[in-house]
């Protein structure tokens, strides 16, 4: 069954990348900015979250500041026989597993891990070699990130690069 597609109008749009930019702003602020009320914001703040669009309100760490200098990409063959989704389920279950994504290609999961030292990569790698239904894993050391930010709502004025 497809998902169902959220209609965001252009307030919508706006008041999301206003939190993505920064959560701690208060829904006055964001209204004072918008030139709507402080009741307008927060009834559609909670529409979008009752209706999936906001999954959660969290804090976005750096990994480096913390230590967690060791990030490795992994792409993982699953066994013939074996449901990708349910393998990735089952790996997502282990500690050190950031995200982990069922994609097409050759290999059918890549889960990326942020460690704090090579011994725990090296731990994860073992702890996912055993996990049922799993064939074959590639892996990569991340050595820098150059890009790594949330979605961006587009308005309707504005076009992706390329387009």
């Amino acid at each position: 069954m497809a998902a169902t597609v959220v209609k965001l109008d252009e307030l919508d749009k706006k008041i999301l990348n206003f939190l993505q930019e920064d959560g701690r702003l208060s829904y006055r602020q964001i209204a004072g900015v918008l030139g709507v009320s402080v009741s307008t914001v927060s009834e559609r703040v909670r529409k979008m979250y009752e209706g999936g669009v906001i999954r959660r309100f969290t804090v976005l760490l750096d990994p480096e500041e913390l230590g967690m200098d060791c990030s490795v990409a992994l792409l993982i063959k699953v066994s013939p026989g074996y449901d990708p989704t349910e393998v990735g389920d089952r790996i997502a279950k282990i500690d050190r597993t950031c995200y982990v994504y069922q994609i097409t290609g050759e290999f059918h999961i890549l889960v990326i891990s942020r460690t704090n030292v090579k011994k725990e990569a090296r731990d994860l790698l073992r702890k996912i070699t055993k996990v049922e239904g799993v064939e074959t894993i590639n892996s990569s050391w991340i050595l820098q990130t150059i890009k790594e930010s949330p979605i961006k709502v587009m308005s309707l004025g504005d076009k992706a690069h390329g387009d």
